[in-house]
């Protein structure tokens, strides 16, 4: 899976850190318009029955990882909670 992180399924990771054991995890491609695409989508197939919850995280952080690496010049510890 390619993208900023090297994480196999950031899915099922951040789905374990809340406790929740997900039947089926998705990672998308990169763009612009991809997280209202995927909140569309999702929101038909609960409107439609096929589906009863969903969980949809997203977030840009390329721009904080540039700036991150210009002024620290080390990276964030791993157990970082926000």
């Amino acid at each position: 899976m390619g993208g900023l992180w090297r994480y196999r399924d950031p899915a099922a990771l951040a789905a374990s850190e809340c406790g929740i054991e997900p039947s089926r995890t998705a990672h998308s491609s990169f763009g612009g318009q991809m997280p209202i695409h995927l909140f569309g989508a999702l929101s038909d197939r609960i409107n439609s029955g096929e589906i009863d919850t969903a969980v949809l995280t997203c977030g840009e952080n390329n721009l904080s990882r540039r700036a991150q690496r210009k002024l620290l010049r080390a990276p964030f510890p791993a157990n970082l909670r926000v």
